[in-house]
């Protein structure tokens, strides 16, 4: 009896995040339910494994403890006044952190059929918002993300949280085509890879994706491989020369890829990459939405040290103006937001959730996974400290799909092997 109860409940606690999963990859849904919708699923979620919490490792509960207080630390800045945001921006970075904590205790727990009902959950999901967009882009053209987003009609609309969501999912999915042993399962994940990439690139045209879409796909390739044989140190000794190649003629290959995109935007921003690397500084791409965010970055370094007040309390969660916080770095706009305390809570929060996420995904199998892993971390980092990824969208690509995709690559494994 205690067994049926138990598979039960988590049957219901599965059935709720793939509502969650839902909420998270599709603006439509998520817009259309709106916050106290979601903040109540997450809610039941929770209170169906409050059995499971006691469980975890002490590491885990210190996690969610330093969780609790930065969360009540946005909230006393928002309540005191000191934050000036928006409830519905609150909201969203409350939710990046309570996904991981309604995922937290369930990734050695979930059984391989609920696993892939998540993912089929998650991927499906991405797939009709991919759509969405697609035909938003044939009807209203480039730029339409960044014109449309705040029209309350055009509830399907991606904003940039959603493309560095996507940045993370293309990398999932190559791992997955790498891992993959099966030529037709193999086919779709490259398949899929793809059009996370040629939307990233062609629909949203989003320039940082492509970079950092660029450093991180030569990186898995290196790193898939599970032994230090002679073949691993040649792949290496080809990667560094390459990448030393690459270094030495970056201004041509920038160009050459803006022009391949088939995007004025992005070729615009390529080409400008180009002239800032080849005449050695910022002040060639004066006026430019490059030059602008490194500035803004600025914002965010010269307000955490311009007074004791802001270095030790930090100036709060401030969106009206970047004259204060540059508002385009999540690592660096915690610190003037929150002050030194503030700003390292952060920090190891991030640092405590992600080290749980691949602890509870591979432990310690499979070297190329956990290589892997940390190659797709890095990547999240550099995206972390060139823009925002306290979202939901992103949370549900960290926290949700990506451990499980993981998670079932290992599981395969581990029948092949048998």
């Amino acid at each position: 009896m205690a067994k049926t109860a138990h598979n039960q409940n988590m049957n219901i606690i599965v059935f709720l995040l793939g509502i969650l999963s839902v909420c998270a990859f599709s603006p439509f849904v998520s817009r259309s339910l709106g916050d106290i919708v979601l903040f109540i699923i997450i809610g039941l979620i929770i209170l169906l494994e409050i059995n499971l919490f006691p469980r975890c490792s002490v590491k885990k509960k210190n996690t969610i403890v330093l969780i609790t207080c930065y969360l009540l630390l946005l909230g006393i800045y928002k309540i005191i006044g000191i934050s000036d945001a928006s409830m519905s921006f609150h909201f969203n970075i409350f939710r990046f952190f309570l996904i991981f904590i309604c995922m937290m205790p369930l990734y050695d727990m979930l059984s391989k059929k609920q696993i892939r009902f998540l993912i089929t959950v998650c991927l499906l999901t991405i797939a009709v918002t991919l759509f969405q967009n697609f035909l938003l882009k044939l009807r209203y053209g480039e730029g339409y993300s960044q014109r449309l987003y705040s029209l309350k009609g055009v509830k399907e609309v991606v904003n940039t949280y959603y493309t560095s969501a996507l940045l993370m999912v293309s990398g999932f999915l190559f791992c997955a085509f790498l891992h993959e042993k099966s030529k037709g399962k193999k086919f779709f994940w490259f398949l899929g890879t793809v059009v996370c990439l040629l939307f990233n690139f062609i629909v949203t045209q989003r320039g940082i994706p492509l970079v950092l879409s660029a450093l991180m796909f030569p990186l898995l390739i290196l790193f898939n491989n599970d032994d230090r044989s002679r073949k691993t140190y040649i792949k290496v000794t080809v990667f560094i020369v390459i990448a030393v190649i690459m270094v030495i003629e970056l201004d041509d290959i920038l160009s050459w890829i803006g022009a391949m995109t088939g995007s004025d935007r992005l070729e615009r921003r390529l080409n400008l990459l180009a002239v800032i690397w080849d005449e050695g500084g910022l002040e060639s791409a004066e006026g430019s939405s490059l030059a602008v965010r490194f500035r803004l970055m600025g914002v965010s370094v010269n307000t955490f040290f311009s007074s004791a007040n802001c270095f030790f309390v930090g100036s709060g969660l401030n969106t009206s103006t970047n004259h204060v916080v540059g508002n385009h770095s999540q690592l660096l706009d915690e610190f003037a937001r929150y002050g030194i305390f503030g700003g390292l809570l952060s920090l190891y929060n991030l640092r405590s959730m992600l080290k749980i996420t691949k602890g509870s995904t591979v432990g310690h199998s499979v070297p190329s996974i956990q290589k892997q892993i940390n190659v797709l971390f890095l990547i999240f980092i550099l995206r972390a400290l060139l823009g925002f990824v306290y979202d939901t969208a992103v949370a549900g690509a960290m926290f949700i799909l990506m451990p499980l995709m993981f998670k079932l690559m290992i599981m395969k494994r581990g029948n092949e092997e048998c």
